[in-house]
């Protein structure tokens, strides 16, 4: 379903990490914006989000009047099984766009009961490590067909929402202080290790992508691991496409879709410390396989909220679809 550009939008859980990026991003969108509206659940109405330089007061979305706006982000998973908010919105013909703060525990459930009532006025989001990705391999792809794709990643645990990002940090603190460490989130120690993402994580994962790109899923290999920092995904990515490529053919694409290529002598600042708060995916250590020259390696770093949540949710306010 085709909508237009959203002059007035709501953020249901604006106070999330996810809500509060976006609300910080649309501060600064390219198109006439009237109204931002901060929602949340009941208990953290009268809180406080940024809007760029401004404040924005967070009101309980059970309270709000939809009709004054066009369209409406859910970042809370909770509230994508309030089904009578979803027939609301539904009857009220706006865009929805689903956009989870807690994507690694509840993505599919969550997208799973949004589209059982809204239908087509729905919009979810893929997983940010999708998102990355895609974001990285479309502008190659406009040029040349990918034959394969396998990356191996390293996500932050901010995939889990606020509740991730604390609980990394009581581990680590906890360890250092020799005190018991808390594991509710995780399923082993995240503190100081590397936990591999279980096959069903991976497969949804690899489905995704080949959907987005147009790829069988048997091309398609994304061998996932969680990693004990906050923000930022990291990948090694290698494509084979139908045609040789040039290295810095291949840079200009990524530089004209707005990406940030780096050269080796930058390559300390391909990072997750170094790329979190940025709004643009950070490519480095771009190489071509001499003997077979269709293929390609590359190391790519994002801001897994900003770049692969929050950019998409501003790019699909501004074109209503």
């Amino acid at each position: 379903m085709s909508h237009t550009v959203s002059s007035a939008v709501a953020i249901i859980g604006a106070t999330t990490v996810v809500g509060s990026a976006i609300c910080d991003l649309l501060a600064s969108a390219s198109w006439p914006l009237a109204n931002v509206h901060a929602l949340d659940l009941a208990d953290l109405a009268g809180e406080s989000v940024y809007f760029g330089h401004h404040e924005l007061t967070v009101g309980d979305y059970h309270d709000f009047d939809f009709t004054q706006v066009q369209a409406v982000v859910i970042c809370h998973a909770a509230v994508a099984h309030d089904s009578d908010l979803a027939r609301e919105l539904q009857q009220l013909g706006l865009l929805v766009v689903l956009a989870v703060d807690d994507v690694a525990n509840c993505w599919p459930q969550a997208v799973r009961a949004l589209h059982k009532t809204t239908a087509s006025t729905a919009v979810a989001l893929p997983l940010p490590v999708v998102s990355v990705l895609a974001q990285a391999l479309l502008p190659i792809q406009q040029h040349t067909r990918l034959r394969r794709v396998a990356a191996v990643s390293m996500e932050a645990v901010s995939d889990y929402g606020q509740a991730g990002i604390e609980e990394l940090a009581s581990q680590t603190t906890a360890l250092f202080n020799q005190q018991p460490l808390i594991n509710d989130i995780f399923p082993q120690r995240m503190a100081f290790n590397i936990l591999p993402l279980s096959q069903t994580e991976q497969d949804q994962a690899q489905q995704q992508l080949a959907q987005l790109l147009l790829l069988t899923e048997d091309s398609v290999t994304v061998r996932r691991h969680r990693v004990p920092v906050f923000f930022g995904h990291t990948l090694n990515v290698e494509i084979e496409t139908d045609m040789p490529l040039d290295i810095e053919t291949v840079c200009e694409w990524w530089r004209a879709a707005g990406c940030v290529v780096l050269a080796d002598e930058a390559l300390v600042d391909a990072n997750p410390m170094s790329v979190t708060g940025q709004d643009r995916l950070t490519i480095a250590r771009v190489n071509r396989a001499e003997t077979q020259k269709s293929l390609l390696n590359f190391w790519l770093c994002a801001d897994n909220v900003r770049v692969a949540v929050a950019k998409p949710v501003l790019e699909l306010l501004a074109t209503g679809q």
